[in-house]
């Protein structure tokens, strides 16, 4: 059980990357390569905690989200075909 809070934890902590670039790309000591240097490591370092905390979650939690996901995206396309 704790294994799959820790997992669920880092899936959201893996968004945490949003913020951290756009501080990396109005930081003004930073050389452009530096910028894009430090951005591409915090870019790649989020999907490692996405696929960490996917594993750590179990098939079951990954399995309900995508339905969840699923039964989201039909109410939006299925509305907008009503129009």
């Amino acid at each position: 059980m704790i294994k799959r809070i820790i997992g669920v934890s880092l899936i959201f902590i893996s968004a945490a990357y949003i913020p951290i670039i756009g501080a990396i790309a109005v930081n003004s000591s930073f050389s452009i390569a530096e910028k894009g240097i430090y951005s591409a490591i915090v870019y790649g370092l989020s999907w490692g905690v996405l696929f960490l905390g996917i594993y750590w979650a179990g098939p079951e939690l990954v399995k309900k989200l995508k339905d969840y996901y699923q039964r989201f995206r039909n109410k939006i396309f299925n509305k907008k075909k009503d129009l």
